[in-house]
């Protein structure tokens, strides 16, 4: 069986933007068919984590909100493996509520965590995207003020670097890094700093930036040390820059440079990112590595595809 086909069947929407330099009508799109994975698409298992806070809100975005949270919160666990369920939610619920605690004590949370046995890829990879989006439910249940859900917010990001596996022993000198991009205007890079660390622990080669602006993405992409370009996008106010950044490359580089988008915008409103010209829109790590490997190895995808 073609194990392209086990990829397609976790693509949402598929689009045609890949060579466009600029966000183009996509009427008619319905009627073509598509043969490809390596066009955008937004996958069914959308993993991504940011902390869903935003700026106040008017009464049916609160409701659409609340439904939202509770939905991602299930979908989250469904990732976590069966086993380890119960201690997930647990833990995560425990988080929330230290991070906004007035007696918060970072060292102790992180020494709390290890002394119960939790990994670091445990933690990183689910406690505390569990715990972000525990906080954003109470935030759109009027349960916690902005002002929590952003402290909150910042502190689980502090926990995260502590247990994260994000540094020198991610960026391998002999072979291209994936670069990951949080533009400038994220209000929330928890999203960047989870993905970072999952292509990590995927033995993959990776640097992460934040606040980063279009020429600093052109400049980084000009050394020639990255194979891919990952922006995270966890909401609306990163959107100007983010749809300046994926411009730029595709007029300076072309269709040759792989470009993928995630985040929370995957899940509140995909349309927004669909109409970039970009070749994947997804936040299944799975799903992205064998994309961007289908991208590096034309040859054989089209190989595939005849036979």
């Amino acid at each position: 069986m073609d194990e392209r086909l086990h990829l397609i069947d976790r693509v949402l929407y598929l689009t045609r933007n890949r060579s466009s330099g600029t966000n183009g009508s996509r009427e008619g799109d319905s009627r073509h068919t598509h043969t490809s994975p390596m066009q955008t698409a937004v996958s069914k298992s959308d993993v991504m984590v940011s902390d869903k806070i935003k700026a106040p809100r008017t009464g049916g975005v609160q409701r659409q909100m609340n439904n939202f949270a509770q939905l991602v919160l299930s979908d989250l666990l469904h990732k976590v493996p069966s086993e380890s369920r119960s201690r997930v939610r647990q833990t995560g619920q425990w988080l929330a509520n230290q991070v906004v605690s007035r007696n918060y004590d970072h060292l102790g949370v992180v020494e709390t965590l290890v002394r119960r046995g939790c990994s670091g890829e445990m933690v990183v990879g689910y406690c505390i995207p569990m715990a972000a989006r525990i906080l954003g439910d109470e935030w759109a249940s009027d349960l916690r003020s902005f002002a929590e859900v952003t402290l909150g917010s910042a502190r689980l990001g502090e926990i995260l670097k502590e247990m994260s596996d994000v540094g020198q022993s991610c960026r391998n000198e002999d072979e291209d890094a994936l670069l990951v991009i949080a533009c400038r205007g994220e209000q929330h890079i928890l999203g960047a700093q989870v993905l970072a660390d999952q292509l990590c622990r995927s033995k993959q080669s990776v640097k992460l930036i934040i606040d980063a602006t279009s020429d600093d993405v052109t400049k980084l992409y000009q050394t020639g040390d990255f194979s891919a370009l990952l922006f995270s996008c966890a909401g609306i106010h990163a959107l100007p820059e983010l749809t300046k950044c994926v411009n730029k490359i595709r007029q300076v580089f072309g269709a040759g440079a792989p470009i993928v988008v995630g985040g929370q915008m995957v899940q509140i409103d995909p349309e927004k990112l669909t109409d970039l010209p970009v070749d994947l829109v997804s936040n299944d790590v799975d799903v992205v590595l064998s994309v961007l490997e289908l991208l590096s190895n034309p040859t054989k995808d089209n190989v595939q595809s005849e036979s």
